[in-house]
């Protein structure tokens, strides 16, 4: 078996979602502390740039803009031309995709890993068994086994080498002072950040309509926090900023949506208490920050393994209903035209959670 302390120049293909490439850097994160000399190349979207940058772990970021400028075989050619200047000879691709598969194959490492799940995976020198019932970060940490100096707890793929635990393995996060200067400026600007009463971020966007809680749950549950005079902030991408600014105008919230980059956005989870989210991407970036997170889950499960995982964070879901899950990551439509996944929860549920870990983190004078 190979030792990963002998390659040099090691590349992590995800270019996947916002979430995926959070969850991803762990696996970085494991990577750098192993094997600290190396050079640790990632390859991901521009939209998940800012954020791998971040990461201490990472040393150069290849930006593959996979539906623009470099799609097609144009673009699987320009990253492979990338990979083969910086010498790679190790890849370690979590992304399934055919598209990741050809890069790895393409690039000619010394040595390349992905999962038995892979598109085309007999062409990784190495594979992985694909676990579907363990979180993500385990799943891709789980990638590291076919090197003979990293020890994996075959039971519970719970610790690597020196790292006992791997679900208390965060990664190391730097975020730019000019991020910090401009997020602070608008924390400043819709709140003031030196009082100790709770402040919370809601993210109600997601990619995926049927993982949206709802527009009108949103909003009674921010009246709801603003009734107990608990400070809040809505975040969200550009996408979510209509969805974020309607919301903010019926529950006399502040929303910041479609107003930060990630490392903003990811500064702004530092500082505040609690984050409410769907199950969607900020509920890692939540987690990146440090930041205890109740997600609410619709139509897919946490047994996918892309529940939070922090001790204070929770879920929040209907148990019991046959439909659920539908998909992996859910779908544009509810198969059943109900939507009961979603509209079962009432925004008095959310806010029960949303208290009692206000109680703990004021218990712990961590607000």
């Amino acid at each position: 078996m190979p030792r990963i302390t002998n390659y040099k120049n090691i590349a992590i293909i995800q270019t996947a979602f916002i979430g995926d490439v959070a969850l991803t850097l762990h696996l970085a994160q494991a990577i750098k502390t192993l094997h600290p000399s190396s050079n640790l190349i990632f390859v991901t979207t521009p939209q998940s740039e800012s954020l791998a940058c971040c990461s201490n772990a990472v040393d150069e970021v290849i930006v593959f803009d996979k539906r623009h400028t470099l799609k097609g075989w144009k673009g699987i050619k320009h990253i492979v031309n990338c990979l083969k200047a910086a010498e790679t000879d190790c890849i370690i691709t979590p992304h399934r995709s055919l598209r990741s598969t050809l890069i790895t194959m393409l690039s000619r490492p010394r040595i390349s890993v992905g999962f038995n799940k892979n598109a085309l995976s007999f062409l990784y020198k190495h594979r992985v068994h694909y676990e579907k019932y363990i979180h993500e970060t385990s799943r891709n940490l789980s990638l590291l086994s076919v090197f003979d100096d990293v020890v994996i707890d075959d039971s519970s793929i719970n610790s690597i080498n020196s790292i006992n635990n791997i679900n208390q393995l965060s990664a190391d996060i730097v975020i730019p002072d000019e991020d910090i200067k401009f997020a602070s400026r608008l924390l400043g600007n819709e709140h003031d950040t030196s009082p100790t009463t709770p402040l919370i971020a809601i993210a109600p966007g997601s990619v995926w309509e049927t993982k949206k809680w709802g527009k009108d749950n949103y909003i009674d549950l921010c009246k709801a926090i603003i009734a107990k005079g608990i400070r809040l902030l809505l975040i969200g991408s550009e996408g979510d900023a209509e969805l974020c600014k309607e919301i903010a105008s019926k529950s006399g919230a502040s929303s910041l949506a479609g107003k930060t980059s990630l490392p903003q956005t990811l500064y702004i989870l530092q500082k505040v208490s609690l984050t409410v989210t769907n199950d969607s991407a900020p509920t890692h970036l939540a987690e990146l920050a440090g930041s205890p997170v109740i997600t609410i889950f619709g139509p897919t499960v946490p047994e996918f393994g892309f529940a939070p995982q922090m001790i204070l964070s929770s879920v929040v879901q209907v148990n019991g209903l046959e439909c659920r899950p539908c998909a992996i990551h859910g779908s544009r439509k509810c198969p059943t035209g109900t939507h009961e996944c979603m509209q079962k929860i009432d925004h008095l549920t959310v806010l029960a959670a949303i208290e009692a870990t206000l109680l703990v983190l004021k218990k712990t004078d961590n607000i």
